[in-house]
């Protein structure tokens, strides 16, 4: 009679028991895919942030490139070379300015009308000295001025884009959701393991930090180096005192 009660109790929490299993599958199965969400959109966050960073690495060295090239082309403006090159030395210190030390954005209007004044009277001296002396020469020298320009406002795009918010929303919520059946999975495990949930949560919070301050330009310890303007400034020498303005 013993023998068969056991057996009998054994049969009734059989099924329990594997029935409690398999929702601890179940449960991990969730986990693991949440995990692994969180995951992708971190992944995908910090891809975006580390391609808008490079560019506006890039557009500062293109940038400073295209400042040296008019530099040296502006001899081809004959006695208009010297204003222009002054010009040019106080436009290439309003460009390290800007990003150096970006305006506010209620300024930011007050900086685009200052960079577009120089870029306008650096223009009307470099088109005049092209129409008095329309050579192959001048044409280099208002090819590379366009240039020059149009980098301008590609650096103004790159240092104002940033990761879609809606990105750094879904990560966030997913983050936030997913410690949380973390929590419910080793909860139903039996433990709290708080180790381990604290160096998960140390890692995506880090990660996340890291994404928020790349993806601010302005404010962010992870700057953009300006050494290449700084450097094509050095290159231009001590001013001339005779150079007119």
């Amino acid at each position: 009679r013993t023998l068969r009660a056991r057996a009998r109790r054994a049969a009734l929490a059989g099924p329990a028991g594997q029935q409690g299993g398999d929702q601890k599958d179940n449960i991990g199965l969730v986990t693991g895919g949440m995990l692994a969400l969180v995951a992708f959109i971190l992944a995908l966050a910090m891809s975006m942030a580390q391609g808008r960073l490079d560019a506006r690495r890039d557009v500062v060295r293109d940038e400073a490139n295209a400042i040296g090239t008019v530099w040296l082309r502006a001899d081809f403006a004959g006695q208009a070379a010297a204003p222009i090159r002054a010009l040019l030395r106080d436009y290439a210190a309003l460009r390290l300015e800007t990003i150096e030390s970006p305006p506010d954005p209620d300024d930011v209007a007050g900086e685009l009308d200052r960079t577009n004044t120089m870029q306008g009277r650096i223009w009307a001296l470099a088109s005049a000295a092209a129409r008095h002396d329309h050579t192959p020469e001048t044409a280099l020298l208002i090819e590379s001025l366009n240039d020059m320009f149009d980098l301008s406002l590609t650096s103004r795009r790159a240092f104002t884009d940033r990761v879609p918010i809606g990105v750094l929303r879904m990560l966030l919520w997913t983050a936030l959701i997913s410690m949380g059946v973390v929590g419910y999975h080793f909860a139903q495990a039996g433990g709290r393991h708080l180790l381990f949930s604290g160096l998960l949560l140390a890692f995506w919070s880090g990660a996340m930090v890291l994404i928020v301050d790349m993806n601010n330009p302005t404010k962010g310890s992870i700057r953009v180096d300006p050494a290449p303007l700084v450097w094509t400034i050095q290159g231009f020498g001590p001013p001339l005192p005779a150079a007119g303005r």
